[in-house]
Order: structure tokens, then sequence, then C-alpha cells
């Protein structure tokens, strides 16, 4: 029945977005392989009950995303929908100023120059939308741009809404604080789904695994903020390929994939801040089962 269970809700996953369901497949494929290299390896251990357990909180973990709006699961850029919007509107003023000029409400001096000022601001939105990381001084000519008005059909107009500016103005990534929160709500979502599910003994473990996986061991994760005497090694696992799968997945619509040394580096730098563990980090390294 749990297995049924697993495949419904990975099913449902897939239809939503096919890069998660990507993701937890690659996740139990990592996960899997590394206990069975523990095992044989190391003094840990994974008799079948202990792996069944654990990879069951694997491919339940993300089930909460079920419940995170897909503008923002899937936002491939700063401004995700609204950049058709904007986009319109700035063809707009560019028709308005030649209506303008036609009308002769405006010489070509002035036509001239507010073109060239919506094609700059145009061409910063565009650059601001999509770039990797906005620098203090794209920040500085997005905060002005954002004072900036246009003539449109019904006299001056902002150039970009309050809501758009921020948007633009997230300095990496493409999630706003508010979206950003929607997105880690998952977690809560994840163990508020799972606790409406009775498990047997030999699972009880999995709600408490499944929804601890961006919890980290200096207790700045989330959400309960769990420091590393409450964190137990399946769940240390989880968040390290969870991590991992994260960096090196082809198949992220807002994101490159990094290769498996660079996704190394990030693990390492993680495990130096006291966020995840770092022996594990060497010896998931050491077993190559993700390659």
């Amino acid at each position: 029945m749990l297995n049924s269970f697993v495949r419904v809700m990975s099913t449902a996953i897939d239809a939503r977005s096919p890069y998660n369901a990507n993701h937890t497949r690659n996740m139990a494929r990592y996960a899997q392989g590394f206990v069975e290299w523990l095992t044989e390896r190391t003094e840990e251990t994974f008799d079948d009950e202990r792996k069944q357990q654990f990879l069951m909180s694997v491919w339940l973990h993300d089930i909460g995303k079920l419940a995170v709006p897909l503008e923002v699961m899937d936002k491939e850029s700063r401004l995700g929908a609204r950049e058709a919007d904007i986009l319109q509107r700035f063809i707009i003023f560019d028709l308005q100023n030649q209506i303008n000029m036609l009308h002769q409400s405006i010489d070509i001096d002035i036509y001239e120059r507010r073109a060239a000022e919506t094609e700059h601001a145009l061409k910063l939105v565009q650059s601001a939308n999509r770039v990797g990381y906005i620098t203090e001084e794209m920040l500085t000519e997005l905060r002005e741009l954002g004072e900036k008005t246009a003539f449109g059909p019904h006299g001056e107009e902002p150039y970009l809404s309050p809501e758009e500016l921020t948007c633009l103005m997230v300095r990496k990534g493409t999630l706003t604080d508010a979206e950003r929160h929607t997105m880690e709500n998952h977690v809560s979502m994840t163990q508020k789904m799972l606790a409406e599910m009775t498990f047997p003994r030999h699972f009880r473990f999995v709600p408490d695994w499944a929804s601890a996986h961006h919890e980290h061991l200096n207790g700045k994760g989330y959400p309960q903020g769990l420091t590393a005497e409450k964190i137990p090694i399946e769940v240390r696992i989880l968040t390290m390929v969870d991590i991992y799968d994260a960096l090196t997945a082809r198949d992220r619509p807002y994101k490159p994939a990094l290769p498996s040394s660079k996704a190394f580096a990030i693990l390492d730098d993680m495990a130096s801040a006291g966020q995840i563990d770092a022996r594990l980090v060497q010896l998931f390294r050491e077993s190559e089962v993700w390659k």
C-alpha cells in the first residue's frame, strides 16, 4: 500500500512539474547506492528494514510541493509571467511616442530622446531579469528606473510597478522573499500531509525524516531550526543528496547544471559552515554512486 501511494504521489508531482519527479528519482538512486556502499565499507549498517524506511522518506520528501503554485516552483526568471506585461507596456510607450511626434505634439529631438530612454530601460529590464547576479551598479540603475515615467495613452506612467521592481532587484536567484517563503513552506506541508497517514512501526520515522531535509546542523535550517544532536544520519544523507542533485540537475528551468566538481566544492563549503555533515560529504564523494 505504501509503495503504491509513493507511485501515485510521484506521478502527481511529475504531472505538475517533470523536473521534480526526476529530482526524486535521482535522489532515490543516489541514496540507495550510498547506504549500500556505507553498509559494505563502513561501520554504518543499513539492514533491509532501515534502508526501506529511509528510502520511503526520500521518495516522499517533496510531497508538499503539490501545494506550491507552479508559477513559484517553476519560476525561471525574476519577472516570471510579469515579463510579458512589461514588454507590452514598453511597446505601448514606443507607439505613443511615435503618435505624439506624428501629431506634432513633440519635436524630433524629444521623440528621439524618449525613444532612447525607453530602449535603454527595456535592455536594463531584460538583462536584470535573467542575469545570474544583480550587481550594485545594476541595483542603482534599477532604483533609478523605478522612479522614472514614460508617456502612455493616459499620460505619464511608471516604467515599472513596485512589485515588478521588487522582482528585478532579487540579488541572486529568481524568487522574491515572499515567493521563497511560499517555496520553503513545502516542508511544513510535507509534514502536515504525511501526518494524515498511519505508518506501520517499521516506517514510523518517515514523516519526521522526510520533512527535515532543509534542517542544518548549525540550527539555521528550517522549518524547526533543529540542531546536530536532533538530526539523525538518515536526514543528513537525505539533505546532502537533495542539495547535490539540485546543483547538478540538467532539467531545472531556472538555472544551468553544475559539474560534479563544483557541486562538491559547494557541499564542502556548506560543511565548513556547519550546515551539513563533512564526513558524509567525503564518503559520498568516495562512493562515486553519483556517477
